[in-house]
């Protein structure tokens, strides 16, 4: 979180979470969007987008009110 620094951690489901759609040329990805709230400190949102290739991997990741933070945290 931007205002407050709280870690904040979210599961995908890549099984259920991701929304089919196309582009103008018919061309297929997923997305996801996922808005993250803090334990206590503070109520900002984060807004966490990300989108996958029809094999499902990532390809693009975007955060509103914070940043991504590596595995270790």
């Amino acid at each position: 979180c931007n205002r407050c620094g709280e870690s904040l951690h979210a599961r995908i489901n890549l099984s259920n979470d991701l929304s089919l759609e196309y582009d103008d040329a018919g061309k297929a990805s997923y997305h996801v969007r996922k808005v993250l709230i803090g334990a206590g400190r503070c109520f900002q949102q984060v807004e966490v987008l990300l989108t996958f290739t029809p094999e499902r991997r990532l390809v693009d990741r975007q955060v509103s009110g914070g940043k991504f933070l590596d595995a270790g945290g």
